[in-house]
């Protein structure tokens, strides 16, 4: 018994977060956060992309969710915002936005837009190396209770 017990012991999980020093994300984790959205890009550059019943384009999750691209699109732009806000960091996400109303309307997309948003990314990515990864998750956990107060906000609104 003593032995299955050190045994278990040795086996015990480790957290990786250092409290007294700056957590930041390894290649993985990095390419795990931005994947969705750089497929999404690829997609529109090559101009095949998956479209759902109504026509809208579909924005695939790490996960295999299928969303619909424009709300997850501003969804990742304004929690990045917040981050790059809150670091110091000044990048414009303008041209996503710009992008998203584009798609939106229905409006053609030419290749150097798109070229011009995946060098946003690239930069935000750069600039998400730099960043504590768990100061980052609770700043996406705000985004994500703010977003989710406006939305019941409208709803009550219209009821």
């Amino acid at each position: 018994m003593r032995r299955e017990a050190a045994r278990a012991k040795r086996m015990e999980f480790k957290p990786r977060r250092s409290w007294t020093a700056i957590n930041r994300p390894l290649p993985h984790e990095v390419n795990m956060v931005f994947a969705p959205i750089d497929a999404f890009l690829r997609k529109l550059a090559t101009g095949v992309i998956e479209c759902a019943q109504n026509g809208a384009p579909i924005f695939d999750d790490v996960e295999g969710q299928a969303y619909e691209a424009t709300p997850a699109v501003r969804g990742f732009v304004s929690a990045f915002n917040r981050i790059l806000d809150h670091y110091g960091f000044e990048i414009d996400t303008t041209p996503i936005i710009r992008l998203c109303n584009k798609l939106d309307a229905n409006m053609p997309i030419n290749e150097t837009a798109v070229a011009h948003c995946q060098g946003i990314v690239d930069r935000c990515r750069m600039a998400y190396r730099t960043m504590d990864m768990y100061q980052v998750k609770a700043l996406v956990n705000t985004e994500l209770i703010d977003l989710e107060f406006k939305r019941l906000k409208v709803t009550h609104e219209a009821a």
